[in-house]
């Protein structure tokens, strides 16, 4: 009998912020080739104390600021929502290259909310997900002295369908910071634990999706996949090796979808699955960087 699989809803909640257009080119030539509408916004925003407003408007005003200068650079200056003329995967190379610049900024900041910050194009064709900056922090954890967190052990989730696994080959590429190491995803949950290890500590993964060779998925009637299927989980440790505090589970699960095979065989064959997720962790706050292929 074939399994089933169930999918969580995320425990995100997509915000789109519509304002009037911002305009900007995105080449030097007088040639416009293309137009791509994009959005920007906070998906998810909550702090410890929502009796602390001063601590919530000052991280908040860490990730707006930062990603407002660096797209002001690129002559944003109403960041929400703007167009941009030009070929698209040249504006998505300039807008994910400031933001990482903008990433590299907030690598010096200390957050104690939990915080969702994403672009997304939504113009000409499928929405796509450009970039997502991302810290979580839960609020039962805000008893804890940062300067008693010495180690943390941290275990990783991945979820797939029994129709993926059906037609495709599954690859994760994972790394600790002590070596890279792959594994073929066979079963529709892969778990990954790591051993405690001192902090800062960085988690890596990288999935790719090819085609079984014996298998066409091109003539399945429908496929049931999910883009993002994964849930993380970590505990702090003091200096003696005793955990503290508790251990915190976020479940980024969204619900499956349907789509004829021959589409989704035309995803995996484009690469447009593939995708990477690195967490790193240094005391109360994890950052989270993401790789999303846009479906094409």
């Amino acid at each position: 009998m074939k399994k089933t699989f169930v999918f969580f809803k995320s425990i995100l909640m997509i915000v789109l912020m519509c304002v009037p257009f911002a305009f900007v080119s995105c080449e030097k030539e007088e040639t416009v080739y293309l137009s791509s509408i994009y959005e920007t916004g906070f998906e998810h925003d909550w702090y410890p104390s929502q009796t602390s407003l001063a601590g919530y408007n000052r991280e908040k005003g860490y990730i707006v600021n930062a990603f407002k200068e660096e797209f002001a650079s690129l002559g944003i200056s109403d960041m929400s929502r703007f167009i941009i003329n030009g070929k698209t995967a040249d504006c998505d190379k300039k807008i994910k290259d400031a933001c990482k610049r903008a990433e590299e900024k907030l690598k010096t900041k200390t957050f104690y909310g939990s915080w969702v910050w994403h672009v997304k194009r939504v113009g000409l064709g499928e929405p796509a997900d450009i970039y997502t900056f991302s810290i979580n922090y839960d609020s039962e954890e805000s008893d804890l002295d940062e300067k008693d967190i010495a180690s943390v052990a941290f275990a990783y989730q991945n979820y797939e369908t029994d129709d993926i696994l059906e037609y495709c080959n599954v690859v994760i590429e994972y790394t600790d910071g002590s070596g890279t190491k792959v594994e073929n995803v066979t079963n529709p949950v892969w778990t990954k634990k790591f051993d405690i290890t001192p902090l800062p500590s960085t988690y890596s993964f990288k999935k790719t999706y090819t085609l079984k060779a014996d298998k066409d998925m091109a003539s399945a009637k429908q496929i049931l996949f999910a883009r993002t299927s994964h849930a993380y989980s970590y505990q702090y440790f003091n200096e003696y090796g005793n955990p503290i505090g508790k251990s915190i589970l976020w479940d980024e699960t969204q619900n499956a979808e349907y789509s004829a095979g021959e589409t989704v065989a035309n995803y995996i064959s484009n690469g447009s699955f593939n995708n990477s997720i690195t967490f790193t962790l240094k005391g109360k706050s994890v950052q989270i960087n993401r790789e999303i292929n846009k479906l094409k």
